[in-house]
């Protein structure tokens, strides 16, 4: 036999990589044999996801430390000293605009990197009003339970000498400046926060698993938050909206129970601010008696109308949700931005 024969060589070479096939990999030019095994190539595509988010969540915490915090530092005093009478109004608007822009920036970046299609990022399918009615009144009744076991932590904490340092919340005295914050503590925030994780991170990530999906947002949007009094409560309630926007089968769900969240606190600092605190204390406990019992009403409801209400889709049959997680959170890049989140998230602990 002639080896030195070009046909020989080429129907050698064919049946080589015919072989290689046959046992699970496939010949990559630039790259080698990769394995063509379906669960080895999901977990792949999941890998790099993470690493895209990874880069994007360490952009996020970039812009919003060393570029939006110095810049409304100097805006504020420059506003002071120009414009001292609509100083408020300006810097809550340079807020707003800062805002968005440490959002869009990041999530933009992980569309064009993960090739999201735009049509993913923002459904909105048709929805029975009574749905998103009763969808917004259990995000409610969530979120005051959620904050009674926030401050029942809070306490259990402090027995240890370990006390979360909180950000407390200051409405401007200004007329307009209060309309500015309101509007982006509510509207704004609430569209582009929904916008930024149950849309471009959630929807990317529901190819694999619509519960992988939930939860893994559902974490990156509570470490964002930089703050470990807040971090629980973030991830209860992401979970909660994040939910009924994946049963709903729309973003406006999550959009009005997150502007409905950003209501409920601002009413609840005007509370504290300006009433008594025995009146306070009275206020609080009806209202959340008649938000619990909404929320029940509504629960209730919605499993009478709906037999599929807790059922997920499984698109990526081929991996368990637990090596989803695992491939997932053990990138590089991922591993990075959690240590990074994790160091800055303990700067907001003190100890006494």
């Amino acid at each position: 036999m002639n080896m030195g024969d070009p046909r020989q060589k080429k129907h050698s070479e064919s049946d080589f990589y015919q072989k290689a096939y046959e046992s699970g990999y496939n010949f990559v030019n630039g790259m080698g044999f990769w394995s063509v095994d379906p669960k080895e190539a999901q977990r792949r595509r999941i890998m790099a996801t993470s690493g895209h988010l990874a880069l994007c969540m360490l952009l996020y915490v970039f812009l919003r430390g060393y570029a939006a915090t110095p810049s409304l530092q100097i805006i504020q005093r420059y506003f002071r000293a120009e414009l001292p009478q609509n100083a408020q109004m300006f810097y809550q608007f340079t807020v707003m605009v800062s805002d968005i822009l440490c959002l869009m920036v990041p999530c933009l970046l992980y569309l064009a990197l993960d090739h999201i299609p735009k049509r993913a990022v923002f459904p909105h399918r048709h929805v029975a009003p009574y749905k998103i009615v009763c969808s917004v009144s259990m995000v409610l009744s969530v979120s005051v339970v959620v904050m009674l076991c926030s401050q029942l932590s809070s306490i259990l904490i402090s027995w240890f000498h370990i006390v979360p340092i909180g950000i407390q919340e200051v409405i401007p005295s200004n007329p307009g400046a209060m309309a500015v914050y309101v509007i982006h503590n509510t509207i704004i925030l609430a569209f582009f926060e929904e916008l930024a994780f149950h849309g471009a991170v959630m929807q990317s990530l529901r190819r694999y698993s619509d519960v992988f999906a939930l939860v893994a947002s559902s974490m990156v949007y509570a470490l964002m938050h930089l703050n470990p009094a807040r971090i629980f409560s973030s991830f209860i309630l992401s979970l909660c909206t994040g939910f009924f926007v994946l049963y709903t089968g729309s973003l406006w769900t999550g959009i009005f129970s997150h502007c409905a969240l950003g209501i409920l606190v601002i009413i609840q600092t005007i509370i504290t601010d300006y009433l008594a605190m025995d009146l306070c204390t009275i206020i609080f406990c009806l209202f959340t008696c008649v938000v619990l019992i909404a929320g029940l009403i509504s629960f209730m409801r919605l499993c009478k109308t709906d037999d599929n209400l807790f059922s997920f889709q499984n698109r990526g049959e081929y991996l368990k949700n637990s090596q989803r997680f695992g491939a997932f959170l053990s990138t590089p890049g991922m591993v990075i931005a959690l240590i990074v989140l994790i160091f800055l998230c303990v700067q907001f602990v003190q100890v006494i």
